[in-house]
């Protein structure tokens, strides 16, 4: 827990939450604050060749690991989310397995064989429901029941690989990425499309939490290099508006690739984090315009960082070196 009032550069080391290393990266923390899951052991090798990954699930309030959930996932997991509620967290991975968990004790509640090949990204209905998942080679949107872990509707098929799976604050619409310029948004009742978002870049988009606006962004991988972009729109009627690109504070060689973007409750301020261990920090201002307002650098030449914010403004880290950061940005 770092406390940043003396000032972003220097920020003065609280307490630590200890996760092994390589399993920082890939976390989620629960919306009621209660819980965090990180994935571990993505990357050892095991006999044959394979890989596995561990999932964790660590108690905030008492500050205590509840232990490591057996021998999770017989892939690399890539994915990990939880319910509106905190009652529930799914972990999904490179073979296409979706596992749904009890948030409070680990316990595993469902095995799914989702997809063929890697389950790309997984997200909840508000009302915890439904989980959502699209797979990355198979290129279909799926939706599964929580309870009973069957499927609730036909499979939604798409001619493009897809990428990342966010769902609109209202909680009434699914928005669909991938290697295409379209991105798809569906009911999250009936899986019915509603409309068809057009950029010419990026392969994810975000929605700030008040509807208004969308965040498209994406690496621009090309001869070896990346070249990450970000761009925000007017949402209107249905359409992408009033370009704003994010002139992000980048090296002129060797740009590193983004690796998330999150936004705070309110909408106001939202988090760049990329593959370097650099995280940009971004203020709207009161006519909807963006600007840079600072950067954080994950101490020791930490790498991979992935940012989220908890419902309280906070802003929570996770990245290569083994650790788990929770900042205050206003404090």
């Amino acid at each position: 827990v770092f406390d940043l009032a003396a000032g972003a550069d220097s920020p003065d080391p609280l307490s630590n939450i200890p996760v092994a290393p390589w399993a920082a990266g890939l976390f989620a923390f629960a919306h009621d604050g209660k819980h965090l899951a990180f994935a571990q052991g993505a990357g050892q090798a095991l006999q044959g060749g394979q890989s596995s990954s561990r999932v964790w699930l660590w108690d905030v309030e008492n500050e205590r690991h509840v232990g490591h959930l057996g021998r999770s996932h017989d892939r690399h997991v890539h994915g990990i989310e939880f319910s509106l509620d905190g009652l529930l967290f799914a972990t999904a991975d490179e073979q296409g397995t979706i596992r749904i968990w009890e948030a409070r004790g680990g316990e595993l509640r469902h095995t799914i064989p989702a997809h063929d090949g890697r389950c790309a990204a997984v997200r909840f209905s508000f009302d915890g429901g439904t989980l959502f998942s699209i797979g990355h080679r198979d290129k279909t949107l799926r939706a599964w029941d929580t309870v009973s872990g069957a499927e609730t509707h036909p499979p939604v098929e798409f001619g493009h690989r897809l990428v990342e799976l966010d769902i609109s604050p209202n909680g009434e619409s699914l928005v669909v990425g991938g290697w295409s310029a379209d991105y798809h948004l569906y009911d999250t009742e009936t899986l019915e499309l509603q409309r068809i978002v057009t950029a010419d870049h990026g392969n994810v988009m975000r929605i700030t939490p008040d509807g208004k606006q969308a965040v498209v962004y994406g690496d621009g991988y090309r001869d070896g290099e990346y070249h990450p972009k970000a761009i925000v729109y007017r949402l209107s009627g249905g359409t992408l508006a009033d370009p704003q690109p994010l002139d992000l504070d980048l090296p002129e060689e060797g740009a590193p690739k983004i690796n998330n973007l999150t936004f705070n409750p309110e909408g106001l301020a939202t988090a760049i984090s990329f593959a370097d261990g650099n995280v940009q920090i971004w203020s709207r201002r009161p006519d909807h315009t963006w600007e840079f307002s600072h950067s954080l650098r994950m101490p020791d030449g930490a790498a991979q960082v992935r940012a989220t914010f908890d419902r309280e403004g906070r802003l929570i880290t996770g990245d290569n070196s083994g650790n788990v950061r929770i900042w205050d940005l206003f404090p």
